[in-house]
């Protein structure tokens, strides 16, 4: 009986491990992806830019508006 209920406890906080990296995930990606449009946001471009950096590349940047679209 021990052994049992030690076993299904071990499913359940295996269940909720499982649950937690899947929002996690889903978490993440909202932190640099935009809703709406699903292209990355300033975060992203952040951490792009600090990996390129600390990788000393060579690297250009172009910016565009959009907003009179």
């Amino acid at each position: 009986m021990a052994l049992e209920s030690y076993q299904y406890l071990q499913e359940q906080v295996e269940e909720q491990k499982r649950q937690i990296a899947t929002q996690t995930a889903i978490l993440e990606r909202m932190s640099y992806e935009d809703t709406l449009t699903g292209v990355y946001n300033r975060n992203k471009f952040n951490e792009t830019l600090d990996a390129v950096f600390e990788e000393d590349v060579p690297m250009g940047v172009a910016c565009f508006d959009l907003n009179g679209l």
